[in-house]
């Protein structure tokens, strides 16, 4: 649809392309249909003065649909600055006396909140002016001392280019069919025209736009009475294909997030387990593939983001199709899988990703990564599983232990971290476990406990800070994907003194145990219920024995204010209270004594087997329980010293 003007349409058209048609060679226009044009707009107020930027005052009409972007994400900043303004667009006061452009007229560009690039600062050929990635448009002002009668803007454009097409013609502004638009003359005079470039609506990022200006004036003293930008220093020759030559005066481009087409000059590939490197090491059949990409820096300043990335995969073997997988999270220099993918086991995978800036409801500047290929492997068990866990696992601990040979002693209440780690990315544990024997001045228990599983690869285990005087003596047994146990030699630690962290002045720290006089062990797991007239917590005690109030779902003891508590547990189906002052920093132990079933007691030698029946329930380590108190640690001297005549 032709553009409509101010004058009948007709009159207008017949006479700018008359006098196109006789301007200099490359600036004929063919017949095309401008993209974009509407209905005739208002005149804008007069043009702002030099390189003053559009406010959020009134603002001129564009010309054609002004499409306002929504809510955008942080802007995308393009790798390649705008240029040096070393091609100024030149500013002279107008004097309309002979055919140079810039000597008849003033042009006065101004991109709203970017006065860097307003002004002379918008660039004329051969530099390019670099727009934002969001930017709406810019206005496009012009100005004279004669009455204008037309002013058009011829612009070609073309868009991002890809391997099949490295020079696409933007749809309405193809080279072969310029846009030709016209300036709105404005001012009591009309000696003013401006147009808006709607840059957000018709050019996404990536697109390069040339134009050049015409302006008439059938005032008589102007002469000649049509002048053209392109010309001279001010023009650019633009071949395209079919042997098309066009003469640009102005050149812009949208920014991009990418800093060049090639998808390896802009991203990173990586994978885990690694199967992109030399040598690959390929998932077993229970791991799943992470996919991570970055964007390079080699500018020195922050890292662009990755705008949407997806990777497109083809499986062949067990598992065959083809799956799409999505990046996140977008806008962020470094992406992952949201799923990763597989395990397909027995399968050979091809994969490429094509990372892209969203755009209006699609997608823009696509590039493309090379297609890379894997296989899920067979393999994945202990290289060594006949050498332990040292052959084929790292074992880390903090804080460090002495050396083997040397006793390791920590302050009271350090927790511990142990970690077991495969360094073969392929060879993943599928369980892991820490073996234990903890002994303290009320009793031991021997008992395993879980580690959590970091990564397909690394598990991890936090201890408990002990009460003072205990030891704990451990080894680590770990499984591959096929079950098979390596083990850890021994490891074993105390912990004395003071805590490891003082509580604050007038607070101190608890810990609870409960002997079962039937089999000489702690109990694992210790409910209790600590409270005062106003305050109160419950909680379940560690694996290891013993337990202590924590400070919310941490390992970290809870100290509380000096005074008198009340402490509740509950063991083999039976309750016990103790009422207990706190009047140290400690820690304070609580030891319950509980029997989880019939307590065989020899009074003498010859003697009947006498049973200390249940009824006593759970009794709190007080001076009521003293008897059974000395009449177990009799047993248990007595137990000691055959298992050293038998030893002997």
């Amino acid at each position: 649809m032709m553009a409509r003007w101010h004058w009948p349409a007709l009159v207008v058209t017949v006479t700018l392309l008359t006098i196109l048609n006789a301007s200099p060679a490359g600036l004929a226009l063919r017949p095309g249909s401008p993209a974009g044009t509407g209905a005739a707009p208002t005149p804008p107020p007069i043009p702002l003065p030099l390189g003053e930027a559009l406010g959020d005052g009134p603002s001129p009409v564009p010309v054609g649909p002004h499409v306002v972007p929504p809510s955008a994400p942080p802007p995308i900043r393009a790798l390649t600055p705008a240029p040096a303004p070393n091609c100024p667009t030149p500013q002279n006061l107008p004097a309309w006396s002979g055919p140079s452009f810039f000597h008849d007229v003033e042009v006065h560009p101004a991109v709203p909140s970017h006065p860097e690039l307003s002004g002379a600062s918008f660039q004329v050929v051969p530099c390019t002016t670099v727009l934002p990635t969001y930017s709406n448009g810019f206005w496009f002002n012009l100005s004279t001392n004669v009455r204008l009668s037309q002013v058009a803007v011829q612009v070609w454009a073309t868009g991002w280019p890809t391997p099949a097409n490295p020079q696409p013609w933007l749809p309405g502004f193809r080279p072969d069919h310029p846009a030709l638009f016209p300036m709105v003359i404005t001012g009591s005079q009309g000696t003013s025209a401006s147009f808006f470039f709607n840059v957000y609506h018709y050019f996404p990022p990536g697109t390069n736009v040339s134009f050049n200006l015409t302006a008439i004036s059938n005032d008589p003293s102007a002469s000649p009475s049509s002048i053209y930008s392109a010309q001279g220093i001010y023009s650019e020759p633009e071949t395209y294909a079919g042997g098309i030559v066009l003469n640009a005066t102005w050149m812009f481009t949208v920014a991009t997030p990418w800093r060049s087409t090639n998808f390896s000059e802009d991203i990173a590939v990586s994978t885990s387990p690694p199967v992109l490197q030399s040598p690959a090491f390929e998932p077993n059949r229970y791991q799943a593939l992470q996919v991570s990409i970055q964007s390079f820096n080699l500018t020195g300043g922050p890292t662009t983001p990755i705008p949407a990335a997806i990777l497109n995969a083809t499986l062949m073997g067990a598992s065959g199709g083809f799956a799409q997988y999505t990046f996140g999270p977008q806008n962020h220099s470094m992406m992952n899988l949201t799923v990763p993918i597989g395990p397909y086991p027995s399968t050979d995978v091809s994969f490429y990703i094509t990372a892209y800036l969203p755009w209006l409801g699609g997608s823009v500047d696509p590039i493309t990564s090379p297609t890379f290929s894997f296989s899920w492997s067979a393999n994945g068990g202990w290289w060594y599983p006949s050498r332990g866990v040292e052959a084929n696992l790292q074992v880390g601990v903090s804080p460090t232990f002495a050396p083997p040979g040397t006793a390791t002693r920590l302050p009271t209440g350090e927790p511990v971290t142990v970690t077991l780690h495969s360094p073969t990315p392929n060879v993943t544990i599928g369980s892991a476990q820490l073996a234990f024997l903890y002994t303290d001045s009320v009793g031991s228990l021997k008992g395993s406990v879980p580690m959590s599983a970091l990564s397909a690869n690394t598990s991890l285990i936090r201890i408990p800070g002990l009460p003072a005087g205990a030891t704990l003596t451990f080894y680590l047994v770990a499984k591959d994907i096929y079950q098979d146990p390596i083990t850890s030699g021994n490891m074993s630690y105390s912990e004395s003194g003071p805590p490891k962290l003082a509580p604050p002045a007038g607070e101190g720290l608890f810990v609870f145990e409960a002997l079962d006089l039937s089999t000489g062990h702690l109990v694992p797991f210790l409910n209790f219920t600590l409270a005062n007239d106003t305050w109160s917590t419950t909680g379940v005690g560690y694996a290891f024995g013993f337990a202590e109030p924590l400070i919310g779902p941490r390992t970290d003891a809870l100290p509380v204010a000096f005074g008198s508590y009340s402490v509740t547990s509950t063991a083999f189906g039976a309750t016990g209270h103790a009422a207990v002052t706190l009047h140290s920093v400690g820690p304070v132990v609580v030891v319950f004594y509980v029997a989880s079933g019939a307590v065989p007691v020899r009074t003498g030698a010859g003697s009947p087997t006498a049973e200390l029946a249940a009824i006593i329930g759970l009794a709190a380590g007080a001076v009521a329980a003293w008897p059974i108190l000395r009449w177990f640690s009799e047993r248990r001297a007595a137990s000691k010293a055959e298992q050293r005549r038998i030893t002997l």
